[in-house]
C-alpha cells in the first residue's frame, strides 16, 4: 500500500459488499458525489463532496485505524476524492473504487443490510 498514491479497487476483482468490507477492520465507504446532483446513497457510506474544506473536516475526524474506500458513478471522482484525502494528511490505508461505482455496488450493499 502506498503512502502516496491510493489503491484502485477493479471491480472485475469483487463480486459482494463483503469483499469491500473486508479490507480492513474498520472500513468507511466515502461517497464523494455532490449530494445536490446524486440525493440517494448507500446507507453505510459517509458523504464527502471533494471540496477542500469539506475534506479537511473529514481527515480531522478519523482516529487513524481506518480503512477508507471512496467511490462515485465510474471511478474518476473516487480516485480524485481518495487523492484529496491523502493530500489533506491521511496516511492510513485508501482505496477508491475503479472501473464502477455506485450503480454496480449499491445492491451488493443494500442486500447486506
Amino acid at each position: 500500500m502506498s503512502e502516496r498514491c491510493p489503491q484502485a479497487l477493479p471491480l472485475l476483482d469483487m463480486s459482494s459488499a463483503a469483499d469491500i468490507m473486508s479490507l480492513g477492520s474498520k472500513v468507511i465507504l466515502v461517497d464523494v458525489r455532490p449530494r445536490k446532483s446524486f440525493p440517494e446513497q448507500i446507507e453505510q457510506a459517509v458523504r464527502m463532496p471533494v471540496k477542500k474544506h469539506r475534506v479537511k473536516k473529514f481527515v480531522e475526524g478519523l482516529t487513524g485505524d481506518e480503512t477508507l474506500v471512496t467511490y462515485c458513478m465510474e471511478g474518476t471522482y473516487a480516485y480524485m476524492g481518495a487523492r484529496a484525502i491523502r493530500k489533506q494528511g491521511w496516511t492510513g490505508p485508501l482505496y477508491y473504487i475503479d472501473k464502477g461505482g455506485y450503480p454496480d455496488i449499491k445492491d451488493w450493499f443494500m442486500d447486506s443490510e
